[in-house]
C-alpha cells in the first residue's frame, strides 16, 4: 500500500513537471509577463494556478482516501441505539 501510495505521489509530480515544463511554457510564454518570477501570459498563469490548485486537491484527497478507515464511525456522530457504535452493520 505505501509503495502504490508513492507511486502515485511519483506520478502527479512527474505530470506536474511535464504540464508545466512542456505546455504551459510552450504555450504561454509571453516577452512581458505581469510578473518577472512567472513568465507567462494572463492567461498562462491563470491556467497554471487552476492546475497547481487542481493538483493539490487531488493530492489532499489521495491522502485522506489513504489515512481513512471506511468502515467506522467517529463516537460523536454516531445514531442513538446503536449497540456498538464504533462500526456499521
Amino acid at each position: 500500500g505505501i509503495a502504490l501510495s508513492l507511486v502515485t505521489w511519483l506520478l502527479l509530480v512527474i505530470t506536474d513537471f511535464i504540464v508545466v515544463r512542456f505546455v504551459l511554457f510552450a504555450w504561454f510564454t509571453s516577452s512581458r509577463p505581469r510578473f518577472r518570477w512567472v513568465p507567462f501570459t494572463d492567461l498562462g498563469l491563470l491556467l497554471m494556478a487552476l492546475y497547481q490548485l487542481l493538483l493539490l486537491l487531488s493530492l489532499v484527497s489521495h491522502v485522506r482516501a489513504v489515512t481513512t478507515d471506511p468502515g467506522t464511525i467517529s463516537l460523536s456522530s454516531a445514531p442513538d441505539g446503536f449497540s456498538n457504535a464504533r462500526h456499521c452493520k
